[in-house]
């Protein structure tokens, strides 16, 4: 079973290594990463090109002109994933290691669920 993860980022130079550490360490590892910038000003695109050599990273995009809209970049995220599920981490999400065992787990047990949430 297959996690597509989008984590978009607009000027999250702060945040957004916390948020790409935390997917990499997941206890679950059968996912794809998606890297989107949404043209930041900051340092945020350099940190994405820095991990977009990590084997779980599938596409990174940059946009050139600023979107202004998260739904776009969640939309194309969407478009570009492979995963049966989806799991979009905002750049300033971080998550506990075992997140997506949990997660995974719950919606093997509940196969026509269209959302998961872990409290």
């Amino acid at each position: 079973m297959k996690i597509s993860i989008i984590t978009t980022t607009f000027n999250s130079e702060k945040t957004i290594r916390d948020t790409i550490e935390s997917i990499i360490n997941q206890t679950y590892t059968d996912y794809e990463i998606i890297l989107l910038d949404d043209a930041s000003t900051d340092d945020s695109t350099s940190i994405l090109k820095h991990y977009s050599a990590n084997p779980h990273v599938s596409h990174l995009e940059i946009n050139s002109v600023n979107t202004g809209s998260p739904f776009a970049q969640w939309q194309k995220g969407i478009s570009l994933s492979r995963g049966k599920y989806i799991w979009i981490a905002e750049s300033d999400d971080a998550a506990e290691p075992s997140f997506l065992k949990k997660a995974v787990s719950v919606l093997k047990q509940y196969p026509d669920a269209s959302f998961c949430f872990l409290g």
